[in-house]
Order: C-alpha cells, then structure tokens, then sequence
C-alpha cells in the first residue's frame, strides 16, 4: 500500500484515499492516481483513476487507453471511473465522455462546524456502535437493501460484502466505527464514520424504506457524529452528497455546509 506524495488539499478526494489506501493500492504516476483494489475488482470507487488536470478535449480515449492498461485484472470492459485534482473548472470538457455513455457526476464536499441543535430529531431509537457477528450480518443486509441501484444484483452483494470487510477491519483497529439506529431488536439504519489526522469521513448513511421521513438520518447523523468527536478527538467531520439527491438537504438541517464540489465521470457495464 502507498500513499501519494502530492499535497492534496481537496477535502472530499484526500477522505477517499484515507479509505482507499487502507485496503488498496494507492500509486501515483506522472499524471495521474492509479487506485487498485484488487480484493474488491466489483468496486467502481476502489479501482479508478484521478487526473491531475480536469478533461480536455480528446482524452477520452486517451483515459479509457490508461484505465484498460492499469486494470489488467478485468477481462473484459467492466467499468471507468475518473475523477481529477483540479476541481474549480465547474464546467469542465466532458462532452465526449458523456457521447460515449459517461455520466458526469456532482457531488457536494459539506463540512460540519457546529451542530444545529435546533433541528428536530428522533429520540426514540437507540444508536450504538456495531460490535457482534450478528450486528454486522444485519448492516450488510440493509445496506443491500437499500442499494442506490434499482436492483441489486450479485455483484451487489459481492462489492458490498467485501467493501464492509474492510469497514470492520478498520473499525477494529479503532480507525472509525459504524453504526446502527435499532428500534427495539430491529436495525432501521446505519452509517459509518473513518478518520485520519483528526478528520472524519461519513459513509453510506442509510435507512430502511419503512422508516424514512421519521428524522431518523438526521438523529443518526448528529448522534455518531458527537461520539466519533468524543472518542477520537476529531477537528472536523465529513460527507460527500450528491448535488441532485435530496440527502443534501439533511446534511445542511443538520449543520452541514457545502465547502468543495466533486466532480467525476462514470460508466459500468449494462448501464
């Protein structure tokens, strides 16, 4: 495992190397961040590259030439997964990417400074850190229920079983923890909180269909978001939306606010 040498200040891709480099390879090149992680080839965001320039016209069949050549394990085209250093180009050239099947992507890099504790929550449920077989088992299962592709498929389960091998690796080296909202005996939602140098990365912050528009995410949210403060100390907390996604809403009633947008290009096979 290797971590990049350039100083990169971008708060949403240095919390996605902080996760990428625990479990994969991080290695970079003269122009560009090769991320490998061969454990989870079904990882669209753990086996992807970062440019250090946004897309000019024609790179993108030079991209698509350097992203075959890197991922040498698929054996046919899988999936391309770009993004870039250079993120203050808020229209950048993507318009052969995007003629090619590529989807332009977004995201909202929100940074918590302080609670809004005025905001209404739901203190009926009960919220603790994941700690037996049997709590892991149960998120694995709501996190594929809730996956934000319409059917989840195979290689569904398959990403998202190794993807939270890793989550409770690193929770168990006390580098973060998820955590469940549990109603009684039943688990209604969960997210996890990573860290690295005092900053706190939010991911996959779920709930089940039955239990949404309960302020449950925004209880969850503010309640893991004061324990990961409490535990390790943290000096600022993290979490990437999608700039279109309603999540973002609840991100800011929380106490959330937009610092940096994310942009990427994605395509996977039979999309």
């Amino acid at each position: 495992m290797k971590t990049v040498s350039k100083k990169i200040e971008h708060l949403g891709i240095k919390t996605d190397l902080m996760l990428n480099a625990f479990s994969g390879l991080v290695e970079e090149k003269d122009n560009y961040t090769v991320i490998k992680t061969m454990s989870n080839p079904e990882s669209y965001w753990g086996n992807y590259l970062i440019f250090n320039q946004a897309p000019q016209k024609g790179d993108y069949q030079r991209w698509c030439t350097i992203f075959d050549q890197e991922f040498f394990y698929y054996s046919q085209k899988h999936h391309y997964a770009f993004t870039w250093l250079d993120q203050n180009i808020m229209k950048p050239n993507t318009e052969e990417f995007e003629s090619h099947g590529f989807n332009l992507e977004t995201n909202q890099v929100m940074r918590l400074d302080q609670f809004n504790h005025d905001t209404k929550f739901n203190d009926v449920i009960e919220i603790k850190s994941l700690k037996s077989d049997q709590e892991w088992n149960d998120t694995l299962e709501l996190q594929i229920l809730c996956s934000v592709r319409a059917h989840a498929t195979q290689s569904d389960r398959t990403f998202k079983t190794e993807q939270f091998k890793q989550y409770r690796t690193m929770s168990q080296q006390n580098r973060g923890h998820w955590y469940g909202a549990y109603i009684g005996n039943k688990l209604i939602a969960d997210l996890g909180i990573f860290h690295n140098n005092k900053i706190g990365r939010y991911q996959a912050v779920e709930t089940h269909p039955d239990f949404r528009n309960q302020n449950i995410c925004k209880a969850m949210i503010k309640a893991c978001g004061e324990m990961a403060i409490e535990e390790h100390k943290l000096k600022s907390l993290i979490i990437v939306a999608d700039e279109h996604d309603y999540a973002k809403n609840i991100y800011t009633s929380v106490g959330f606010k937009c610092v940096e947008y994310y942009q990427s290009l994605t395509w996977w096979q039979g999309k």
